[in-house]
């Protein structure tokens, strides 16, 4: 015959103060752990407002840009079609300044082809 001894009842005392400690250490944990939570949550919240001010004014400067590039666009065709028309001129003149000073070039007959003589 085998004797066994069985364990004493637990103290329900300290059961109660055991499983208490428990129960608060993981309040706390929990508690610990949202109050870091609320701080990311906070330091997001900071970070999308400035996103979203300097967003703005990115906005603001690139419709500025765009205003300012569509007037170069509109200055610089003024010109191109200003030029087109100088350029025609010019060319017109060009030819009948050449016409009119016509130089003929004649062969010096004194020359074999070589220089100095």
């Amino acid at each position: 015959i085998a004797i066994t001894r069985t364990p004493p009842n637990p103290n329900p005392r300290r059961i109660m103060q055991t499983e208490g400690g428990r129960a608060i250490e993981a309040a706390k944990e929990r508690l610990a752990a949202a109050k870091a939570q609320k701080c990311r949550a906070a330091a997001m919240i900071k970070s999308a407002y400035s996103m979203k001010v300097t967003a703005k004014v990115m906005a603001k400067t690139a419709k500025a840009m765009a205003e300012t590039a569509e007037k170069n666009r509109k200055d610089a065709q003024i010109l191109l079609q200003s030029s087109r028309g100088e350029l025609d001129d010019a060319e017109a003149r060009l030819k009948e300044a050449e016409e009119r000073w016509k130089v003929i070039e004649v062969a010096d007959d004194d020359s074999d082809g070589e220089e100095g003589g």
